[in-house]
């Protein structure tokens, strides 16, 4: 059976059964179509990236027992888009919080893994769980997103 940390991992880096992971995605789309809005109503490939970024790193905080909860603005804002290496450099960030989130997960007792994350009505191990989760979900939008602004060109 794959270990939490490494499938937490894997969910950036893949290989996932499902299809592409967010490395590879992220790794096929441009700094300028990261930054379009496909649609007024629509999160850019940016703001999503961000997204899972943030929530990864609230995981890993919350492991090291912070009460944390993202700042307003910081749900949804997006990785730097504005030159091809800062974009670049914004995916390696992401990717860094995905394996400081699998490091601290590997360090965790069975205990601890089935404990219930204070302030919250769920376990650490559906946290953990969830965050590959959310990587999976969002890495779906982000790859509708690029088959989309790819079709409009």
């Amino acid at each position: 059976m794959l270990s939490l940390p490494r499938h937490i991992e894997r969910a950036f880096t893949g290989p996932a059964w499902h299809g592409d992971a967010l490395a590879t995605l992220l790794g096929d789309i441009t700094a300028a179509e990261a930054a379009v809005r496909a649609a007024p109503v629509l999160h850019t490939i940016g703001e999503l990236a961000g997204h899972v970024g943030v929530w990864t790193d609230i995981a890993r905080r919350r492991l090291a027992g912070e009460q944390v909860i993202p700042r307003p603005g910081e749900n949804f804002a997006s990785l730097d888009t504005s030159t091809p290496a800062r974009w670049q450099a914004a995916i390696v960030q992401l990717h860094e919080r995905h394996r400081a989130l699998a490091r601290a997960a590997a360090s965790l007792s069975p205990e601890r893994l089935d404990a219930m994350l204070p302030g919250h009505d769920y376990s650490v191990a559906e946290m953990l769980h969830g965050v590959v989760e959310h990587a999976t979900y969002h890495g779906g939008q982000i790859a509708l997103l690029r088959n989309l602004i790819r079709a409009a060109r």
